[in-house]
């Protein structure tokens, strides 16, 4: 995958702004679990959740598109391939949160550096720097001190971990693919990654069980929770989609995911405050060395592309 005509052009700001708006996003993923279990209470089950709030973005994204016609052009095949790849990565993902520990979801999928780190390599002939050498174990790391192994390691055993594992494989190829550029533009990358979540929440549903997926909801359920989703959608959904392809077509593969991590953060300490689960020096050690994987990987140079 040679990177596209746009791709100076794309990366000409640095790597700061995307990098810290990356990890702001990832922050406010981490309080995503509020309105998952709001939503799980009120009857509405995680894979229906994700195909009302991918239509909703879909439809918020469109006049954006019309805005700029000459983007429906380059809306080929190709971006739209990578928008499935990304969307459905955040699908299974949400998915797999209920079908196996939380765990086990979150150290699965951020697995992703790794497998990015190898694609970037293999795909786009990247070399090494020293500082992502550092920071990928280091941020490894403290995914395991915050999360901890009372049940043991997190291999894949069932259904809800094997979910998660791929969810983190298709993150780490669609951010790469992403990377190496295309003609679509921010606009028609956002289309294309909205119209992915929504074939990709679709595919859940008929392939899931029903326990998995959640079942059709009724009039009274939708009636309860449709304006709270498309107010999640319009406010947090697309506006976050817009970072994250702005950020994936600015930045290293592995950076992203290594960034995405503040998801962590914010997630353990939420829980803590508004749901009382366990927080103590562990957490708090295993955040400060999540964040300061985060400001070591964007504190170094990449010797080819990359602007600091």
């Amino acid at each position: 995958m040679a990177p596209g005509k746009s791709d100076g052009a794309a990366r000409a700001s640095g790597p700061f702004w995307p990098s810290l708006t990356l990890a702001i996003v990832g922050l406010l993923w981490g309080l995503y679990w509020l309105p998952t279990r709001w939503m799980q209470a009120h009857g509405l089950g995680p894979a229906w959740m994700s195909l009302i709030i991918s239509a909703v973005a879909l439809l918020g994204s469109i006049p954006l598109l019309l805005r700029d016609r000459q983007q429906l052009r380059h809306l080929d095949a190709q971006a739209l391939f990578t928008g499935l790849l990304l969307a459905s990565s955040f699908s299974l993902y949400n998915v797999s949160l209920v079908l196996t520990t939380v765990v086990n979801a979150v150290l699965l999928f951020y697995l992703s550096p790794i497998w990015s780190t190898v694609l970037g390599v293999w795909l786009l002939g990247e070399r090494l720097r020293p500082q992502r050498i550092a920071a990928l174990p280091l941020g490894l790391l403290g995914l395991m001190v915050v999360i901890g192994f009372e049940n043991g390691l997190p291999v894949p055993r069932q259904l809800g971990d094997w979910l998660a594992l791929w969810s983190g494989m298709l993150w780490a190829y669609g951010s790469v693919r992403s990377y190496s550029g295309n003609a679509a533009g921010i606009t028609g990358n956002v289309v294309a990654f909205n119209a992915g979540a929504l074939v990709g929440s679709l595919a859940l549903i008929v392939l899931l069980p029903v326990a998995a997926a959640g079942a059709l909801p009724d009039a009274a359920t939708l009636l309860a929770t449709l304006p709270v989703l498309v107010l999640l959608s319009l406010v947090f959904v697309l506006p976050s989609n817009v970072v994250m392809v702005w950020a994936t077509q600015r930045l290293p593969a592995p950076r992203v995911s290594i960034l995405l991590m503040t998801e962590v953060v914010a997630g353990t300490f939420s829980a803590a405050l508004l749901a009382g689960e366990t927080f103590g020096w562990r957490q708090i050690f295993g955040s400060a060395l999540i964040i300061a994987a985060g400001m070591l990987e964007v504190m170094g140079r990449q010797s080819t592309g990359e602007k600091a």
